[in-house]
């Protein structure tokens, strides 16, 4: 076990890329010490540790069965969910759940309004988004602006791609 800042945007960007990377070991658990964090890390259930204290006479313990039930209810996102979805945790960190692959931990409000959008048009079951319509509201000049190269190169083809049509976006789902 080894201590790792959730709190810091580039540990939590490797971390993520390392962490799908390894997903043939199954769901794990992630504990964090924050109490404002990422649901799923990879194909982890981020648990707060704080959140799952219970007294024990003088002391304060972690409960089992606490951490279990979080478990059990955070597994389905963690396997991507069943259905396609952007969840907020707080204004600046997200996972992008797509069935059947790892969630995306998304950073920042360009990222998550970028997913957003996209997850919203492949539901309302159109799923390619123009250029000019996905960046709206960001910021920067194109989808690949906003993240950092190695994500890009991480994610296009396996979450993102160019629609069928040029200038226009969708989900790889």
């Amino acid at each position: 076990m080894s201590l790792i800042r959730l709190g810091d945007s580039q540990v939590i960007d490797k971390l993520d890329q390392l962490l799908r990377a390894r997903n043939a070991s199954g769901i794990g658990i992630l504990l964090t010490s924050s109490t404002d964090t990422l649901t799923c890390l990879g194909p982890n259930v981020v648990i707060a540790v704080l959140t799952h204290l219970s007294d024990e006479g003088e002391d304060l313990v972690l409960s089992r069965d606490a951490l279990a039930q979080t478990f059990s209810s955070g597994r389905n996102i963690a396997t991507g969910g069943s259905s396609v979805a952007v969840l907020k945790s707080g204004t600046q960190s997200a996972s992008l759940c797509i069935p059947g692959k790892a969630p995306l931990a998304i950073l920042g409000s360009n990222q998550i309004l970028i997913f957003e959008k996209l997850v919203t048009a492949n539901l309302a079951g159109s799923p390619d988004v123009k250029t000019a319509d996905l960046i709206e509201g960001t910021g920067v000049k194109s989808p690949q602006q906003a993240f950092k190269k190695p994500i890009w190169g991480s994610i296009l083809g396996v979450y993102i791609a160019r629609g069928s049509t040029r200038g226009y976006w969708r989900l790889v789902v």
